[in-house]
């Protein structure tokens, strides 16, 4: 599925989350961060119980130089997801945040 059949699925059913995960995924294969921030955040709207988004959202901040950002969503992550399959590579993620945000 493509980010222009995506886009008009969004058009006609905007609280539809999961188009928006869908297409916040495809604008992260080409490291089009913002405009996968834009989707993703408005998915973390609709599904705020979805601990792990906030690991990939400080993901993309990192990526564009928003450190702070990114340390914000990468402790949420921490706090709030009971999942460990992340958590190792969140809290080193974390730690090169901290890292660049001092600098």
């Amino acid at each position: 599925m493509g980010v222009e059949v995506l886009t008009e699925l969004i058009k006609n059913n905007p609280d539809y989350a999961l188009g928006y995960y869908f297409r916040a995924s495809i604008y992260n294969e080409f490291h089009d961060y913002n405009n996968f921030i834009k989707d993703i955040t408005k998915y973390m709207e609709l599904r705020p119980d979805d601990a792990i988004i906030y690991s990939l959202r400080g993901g993309a901040y990192e990526m564009i130089g928003e450190y702070k950002l990114a340390i914000n969503d990468y402790e949420k992550y921490l706090k709030y997801s009971k999942d460990t399959e992340f958590k190792k590579s969140t809290e080193e993620s974390l730690k090169k945040c901290y890292e660049m945000f001092k600098n």
